[in-house]
């Protein structure tokens, strides 16, 4: 039981931080850019921004294939324990 609940939560995290990813993060640069635009401030100024969020988004992306390869292998086990019982 306490690891489906763990599962889930992971699950809930990931998808929260996809959310983030995909809304918050746009929502933010396009901010900055009218702020860039009012302070006449050099676009190159924002590249630690793009770095973090490239960063960000990559450990997401990495979290999320280990979910999965760990999901597969549980699948996979689950599976030979079911041949072995028949």
């Amino acid at each position: 039981m306490t690891m489906l609940w763990s599962k889930m939560f992971l699950s809930v995290v990931i998808a929260c931080l996809v959310v983030i990813c995909f809304i918050a993060i746009p929502a933010m640069a396009q901010e900055n850019s009218s702020n860039i635009a009012e302070q006449g401030m050099n676009l190159g100024d924002n590249l630690g921004s793009l770095f973090v969020t490239f960063t960000i988004t990559w450990g997401v992306f990495f979290v999320y294939l280990y979910y999965l390869s760990q999901k597969q292998k549980s699948i996979r086990d689950d599976l030979e324990n079911l041949g072995k019982s028949e």
